[in-house]
């Protein structure tokens, strides 16, 4: 590509799209799910990770940041308007929506999970502030459009950025929801790892992933992602989504499988098929109660001691409510205390007409 054609070229605005639903997609996969009600309160929680690891993919990201002089601008409003997007759908449907714009801080540098891996979350911190090739945008992120997002959400009603600090970002949804039980929480994510939120009552994940091009690319329950990952083999599927305590069982498969961006190696040689006959051959032998929820139980599928050992850990690098429950107070409170209001509309509409008047940002929806 030109340096010209680099500089008429907006390279991340595909991203955002790509996370917008559809509304006729998304009203018929709630409608499937029939948990709604009129004037019920949602929170919306939308991973800023999966943006971060999206535009991470563009060929040539550097070049094309840099040449096109609008990267800032454009940033901030394509995320104010993938809220807007949702935030107008839920009340178009006479819901009461909250939207949270959550992540890791990148500054971080301790976590509870030390304690099971001390390199958890190295993958992603050094990627992003040690890797050359992403200095531009993670410095444009630090520097100018985080801080500048944290200011315009506390100008928009319900609408928060939250970033966590030495806490695993994807615990933001859960302290949220576990603060306020009268919410019912959705999640749009593309990380697999964050799937696990629809094993547990009161939320739903709606995991944006094409496996392969032509794929359906919205899953929404853990049956939906295994069935997907089983289709060769469907009774791998029913010894993890027809248990009696599926949730633990799926936060074992992705203990066992790993997680890059978060450095948990998983175990060598057992993938899906392999963890499954673990389990269906414990269930047989009584070794596996039906109802286990203690990783160290589910953790005598493998007989090997360093293979256990290295599920155990990895589970409790895994499974949020475990690693919700190695939070303080203090931890949570850091995550609360982010969720302030100061709406000024007026400030908004100035702000619309100035600086993003090339790219400009639907306040309709927002408001």
């Amino acid at each position: 590509m030109a340096g010209s054609d680099y500089e008429s070229y907006d390279p991340i605005s595909p991203v955002f799209n790509y996370l917008k639903i559809r509304y006729a997609d998304y009203d018929s996969d709630l409608s499937q799910l029939n948990i709604l009600n009129p004037e019920d309160k949602v929170n919306l929680f939308i991973s800023m990770e999966s943006i971060y690891k999206n535009i991470s993919m563009i060929q040539d990201l550097e070049k094309k940041l840099l040449l096109y002089k609008d990267f800032k601008v454009s940033f901030i409003s394509n995320v104010l308007n993938l809220v807007a997007h949702y935030k107008r759908f839920f009340k178009n449907n006479t819901l009461k929506p909250r939207i949270f714009i959550y992540q890791t801080d990148l500054g971080s540098d301790e976590f509870p999970e030390y304690k099971y891996n001390d390199e958890f979350r190295s993958y992603y911190l050094n990627k992003y502030n040690e890797n050359p090739k992403y200095t531009y945008l993670t410095d444009s992120l630090k520097e100018e459009i985080i801080p500048e997002l944290i200011t315009y959400c506390q100008f928009i009603p319900d609408v928060y950025f939250i970033t966590s600090k030495n806490i695993e970002g994807s615990l933001v949804p859960y302290i949220i929801g576990n603060n306020d039980t009268s919410y019912k929480n959705f999640i749009i994510s593309t990380d697999m790892f964050e799937s696990q939120y629809s094993g547990i009552p009161g939320y739903c994940t709606h995991l944006i992933n094409r496996f392969s091009r032509d794929d359906n690319y919205r899953f929404y329950m853990i049956k939906d992602i295994i069935h997907k990952l089983t289709v060769k083999n469907p009774e791998d599927s029913d010894i993890i989504t027809d248990t009696i305590s599926p949730y633990h069982i799926y936060c074992g498969f992705l203990a066992t499988i790993g997680e890059k961006q978060r450095s948990i190696d998983g175990i060598a040689g057992v993938g899906i098929k392999g963890y499954t006959k673990l389990i269906r051959n414990g269930y047989s032998t009584n070794e596996i109660p039906h109802d286990v929820t203690n990783p160290e139980m589910i953790g005598k599928a493998f007989h090997n001691v360093d293979s256990m050992n290295t599920f155990v850990n990895n589970y409790y690098c895994t499974c949020v409510e475990y690693m919700y429950n190695s939070l303080t107070k203090a931890h949570i409170d850091r995550i609360l205390n982010q969720i302030t209001d100061r709406s000024d509309i007026n400030s908004l509409e100035t702000i619309n007409h100035t600086k993003f008047m090339s790219h400009p940002i639907m306040l309709e929806g927002l408001l």
